[in-house]
């Protein structure tokens, strides 16, 4: 059995490391709890985050999507998805859809990146932000399941006050 998650990948590269890392170990712990015992393989397609994309700027953008594409690969994930520089203004030109294809390309053979299975283990910030986002994430979920599970969450209004709240912090 293959589970595939889709995550977005921001602009703060070690932040987006912990996070990716942290999903794949959450999602592990999440079976664990509820007693899955066949062996399910957990992808992750990391994506180039839409909100970070420039209009008025779009050139930046291939900037941002190699920083993304950079995060996503010292991660670990399975797939990466680069967004084109240009995709916020609408149609992707030619030249932007061969960019995006070949950063992660340029990231693999210039900077080497796949020759490490994990080229950030051991890093204590990205371990400990790793470790904590899991444990955070799955006390967040039992107490999503302490009310009813999503639907009871969602009808009650207590994750938008709980989004909210974050949002204002």
């Amino acid at each position: 059995i293959c589970t595939t998650f889709r995550l977005a990948v921001g602009r703060v590269s070690f932040v987006e490391v912990a996070k990716l890392r942290a999903a794949r170990l959450l999602a592990a712990k999440v079976l664990a709890a509820h007693g899955v015992d066949e062996e399910i393989e957990m992808r992750i397609h990391a994506v180039s985050s839409r909100q970070t994309m420039s209009q008025c700027a779009p050139h930046t953008n291939m900037l941002r999507g190699t920083e993304q594409t950079f995060a996503a690969l010292l991660a670990n994930v399975n797939v990466v998805t680069t967004s084109c520089f240009d995709e916020a203004l609408g149609q992707s030109s030619e030249l932007a859809r061969r960019a995006a294809r070949n950063v992660a390309i340029i990231l693999q053979d210039e900077a080497h990146l796949m020759q490490q299975v994990d080229p950030t283990a051991g890093s204590y910030w990205v371990e400990e932000n790793t470790s904590r986002l899991v444990d955070e994430g799955y006390e967040f979920m039992q107490q999503i399941e302490g009310r009813g599970s999503m639907p009871g969450v969602l009808l009650e209004g207590w994750l938008r006050e709980q989004i909210g709240d974050t949002y204002a912090a």
